[in-house]
């Protein structure tokens, strides 16, 4: 009677005790949102891995982004247009000349231009130079000896001295000197002396055959030319 009666006490606490454990709430496992600690090492605990660390993994393990260079626009050629000839110097009174007919060393000579502007040759005579160029010159003179001279005359000429340059006003020389090719104001300046204390080197002219004009000191300078350097008032 005892035994049994302890063994009916006994399931009776069993049935209890289960039936309370079974009440008790149990929170659903895919709904956890919580943070895990991870383990030693990084790698998360074993369990169901956070969306956050899921999330942060994903953006740690991503290859990095590299930017690749990008193509220079493409910039706009200049084109260096090439400086077209010079112009053909221009024959004037003083000019010193050399004219060659080739095989006539007689009618071959060295020649001064005249105050006139002509140059005086055998057999043709006197004919006009100034105002005209080498090739013009050359071509009158071939003209001329094809009347009766020579048959199919060939003839070179070229400049032996230019005729001198001028320079006035406030230099230390004013004169005329020989022209030198290539020359410029600030060249044909230091020929005379350089300015007085009184010169401008900003009032500067040129006068070339009838015309007049304002130059500065890089100004190129051509045989004949009159410079003139004004004064400077203080």
């Amino acid at each position: 009677m005892t035994k049994t009666l302890f063994l009916t006490c006994l399931l009776a606490f069993v049935l209890s005790a289960a039936h309370a454990m079974a009440q008790q709430p149990r929170p659903p496992m895919n709904n956890f949102h919580g943070t895990l600690r991870p383990e030693a090492g990084g790698a998360p605990a074993q369990g169901i891995m956070p969306e956050g660390y899921q999330h942060a993994q994903t953006h740690q393990g991503a290859m990095p982004q590299t930017s690749m260079p990008q193509a220079a626009a493409p910039q706009a050629s200049v084109v260096v247009v090439p400086p077209g000839p010079a112009p053909e110097y221009v024959l004037g009174v003083g000019d010193r000349i050399r004219i060659v007919v080739y095989n006539e060393p007689d009618m071959s000579g060295e020649f001064e231009v005249d105050s006139t502007g002509r140059v005086a040759m055998p057999l043709i005579g006197v004919l006009p130079a100034a105002g005209g160029t080498n090739r013009q010159l050359e071509q009158n003179i071939r003209a001329l000896l094809s009347q009766g001279y020579l048959k199919d005359p060939r003839v070179n000429v070229e400049v032996l001295n230019y005729r001198p340059f001028f320079i006035l006003g406030e230099v230390m020389k004013p004169n005329s000197y020989p022209y030198v090719n290539g020359m410029s104001v600030m060249s044909a300046v230091a020929i005379a002396g350089g300015y007085t204390y009184r010169g401008d080197k900003d009032k500067i002219s040129i006068k070339r055959g009838n015309n007049k004009f304002r130059a500065s000191e890089t100004d190129s300078v051509l045989p004949g030319d009159i410079i003139e350097i004004e004064e400077r008032f203080f």
